[in-house]
């Protein structure tokens, strides 16, 4: 499993950039426009290096922080189904 970063905020955790990408035009909004749904597979998407992943930290609802390595392996023992909406700044 791995999580891409999906723009400056968001992220997805997903077997492949493929299925990462569908499941990310799925979940965002109707008001987005045809021409921004264009631009975001306008630039190709990697899974984040295991560095990154060590490096980037989760926040939880409960305040406990947690890598995205250690958050990944916690959704992924709880049996939580992919592709997922993973992280965001935003919330």
């Amino acid at each position: 499993m791995n999580v891409y970063a999906m723009n400056d905020c968001d992220w997805v955790a997903a077997e492949t950039a493929e299925s990462a990408i569908k499941f990310y035009l799925d979940m965002i909004s109707e008001k987005d426009t045809p021409e921004s749904r264009e631009e975001f597979l306008e630039e190709p998407i990697e899974p984040l290096a295991d560095e990154h992943m060590d490096k980037m930290r989760f926040h939880d609802e409960d305040g406990r922080v947690r890598s995205f390595t250690e958050q990944l392996a916690k959704e992924h023992a709880k049996g939580k189904t992919f592709p997922a909406f993973f992280a965001s700044t935003e919330y």
